[in-house]
Parts: C-alpha cells; sequence; structure tokens
C-alpha cells in the first residue's frame, strides 16, 4: 500500500514541533548575541514556503517581531513578512 507523501503521522508532528522548537532557542541565542537593526540582512526559517531565502530587516513592529522584505528576483516587489525572532537568523 503506498503511503501519501502529505500525510505526517502524530510522531512526525512531534518531531517537527520538537525540532522547529530548538532551531527556535538556538536562534534566539545567536540573535542575543547579534544586534538586531534595520537594514540587516536575515536567513528566514519560518514560513516553509521562504525558509533558506534572505531577506532584510525593515523595521522593528514590537518587542519581538520585526518586519522583513525579502526583495524579488525580477522587477517585483517582493514579499513582506512579519516575523518573530526565531523564524530567522542573521546572515553571514
Amino acid at each position: 500500500m503506498l503511503r501519501d507523501p502529505m500525510a505526517r503521522t502524530a510522531a512526525e508532528k512531534t518531531q517537527g514541533a520538537e525540532a522547529f522548537q530548538n532551531v527556535g532557542q538556538e536562534s534566539g541565542l545567536l540573535q542575543a548575541a547579534a544586534q538586531l537593526v534595520p537594514g540587516m540582512r536575515v536567513q528566514v526559517l519560518y514560513p516553509p514556503y521562504v525558509q533558506g531565502a534572505l531577506g532584510i530587516l525593515t523595521a522593528r513592529e514590537n518587542a519581538d517581531r520585526w518586519l522583513v522584505t525579502i526583495p524579488s528576483d525580477h522587477q517585483g516587489e517582493g514579499v513582506l513578512l512579519s516575523l518573530s525572532a526565531p523564524e530567522f537568523l542573521p546572515a553571514v
């Protein structure tokens, strides 16, 4: 019997959530070491549809949320995201 590749078991969902939490904790530690400022380049960790994309911190929304702009490859406007600090890392 073939398994639907999009179907995930409860154990897989739990592992995914734990992995995301671990990345978030590591990200928070790295961000505490690096001061975040508008104009800084960052790598997006979450949401999955832009995971790995490089963006630019545009502005701080509140204590732990930032506006991040992902420039377009073409002449378009790009993508504007509202992300919490554990959802991105300073780019190297």
